[in-house]
Parts: structure tokens; C-alpha cells; sequence
């Protein structure tokens, strides 16, 4: 029972805070799950040419080797102006679930509460990128393509 009552108050923090993160079992881990061209991590979500607002919901997978991964954990950034500024989403890492090939997803709310992030007319400037945790180098990835974040709807 407080197994259950701890996860709760896990899932309610986590959507508070704007994201929630899902990953593959071990039972899903499989070659749908490795990461193209041997690479350490492959965003497999395409938001190129789309428009967002504040507040939208965006769905950002990835795939990972966590075995290319030294400390297990990983980050998401969002720059607003083509790779000049970056802001982590959220702002600590995210651990890999065990096994060494992962799909992995997060669930972000555009600008929510703690985001420090100006969104103001950011049109076909915003890029994402994964990385390791703690080491900008290892396993980068960034988006292919620009989109929009706009604070109209």
C-alpha cells in the first residue's frame, strides 16, 4: 500500500511539474528499440515545420544504447533561437530504465511554471537536443529540422 501511495505522489509531482516520462520493459526490448547507425541515442519524434503554443502538450521520443550511457541518465534541451541558449526540460536528468536498448518518451507542457525559457515569437528558431547528463558531448543529438513555439494561439 505505500508502494502505491509513494507512486502516486510520484505521477502527481511529475505532471505538476509539466512532464512525464514512459519507457519500454524488458519484455519491449528489442531491435525496434536501437538506436540507428550504432549511435548512443536517436530522437525518433519529428517536429519539424510545426507550430506550438505555450501550454500544448508534445510527446518527444527517443531511443537510447544505454550501455553507451557512463552515468544512466540523460537530459532534453530546448533552445529557442537555433542552438544559441539552451534550457533543460526539466532540469535534473532522467534515468534510463535498465537494459541496454531503450524507447524512451517524455510528455512536455510548453512553459510551464519553472521553464526558463522566453517563447515570444520564437517562429522556425526552437531545437531540441539529448545528451548525457553531465557531459554535453556524450550521445548529443538534436533536432534535424526548426519548429515554432508561438504565446498566441
Amino acid at each position: 500500500m505505500m508502494k502505491k501511495i509513494k507512486t502516486l505522489a510520484l505521477l502527481a509531482a511529475l505532471w505538476t511539474t509539466g512532464f512525464i516520462l514512459s519507457g519500454c520493459g524488458d519484455e519491449e526490448q528489442t531491435e525496434d528499440c536501437i538506436p540507428a547507425d550504432n549511435s548512443v541515442i536517436e530522437l525518433t519524434t519529428n517536429l519539424s515545420g510545426r507550430n506550438f503554443h505555450i501550454g500544448d502538450t508534445v510527446i518527444i521520443s527517443w531511443k537510447v544504447d544505454r550501455n553507451k550511457i557512463s552515468n544512466g541518465q540523460i537530459v532534453v534541451d530546448i533552445s529557442p533561437d537555433n542552438g544559441i541558449t539552451w534550457s533543460a526540460i526539466p532540469s535534473a536528468g532522467i534515468a534510463i530504465p535498465q537494459g541496454q536498448y531503450q524507447c524512451m518518451e517524455m510528455t512536455w507542457v510548453i512553459g510551464n511554471e519553472g521553464e526558463v525559457v522566453d517563447y515570444e515569437d520564437k517562429n522556425d528558431k526552437c531545437i531540441i537536443r539529448i545528451h548525457e547528463y553531465s557531459n554535453n558531448s556524450n550521445g548529443v543529438v538534436f533536432s534535424q529540422q526548426k519548429f515554432s513555439i508561438s504565446s498566441k494561439k
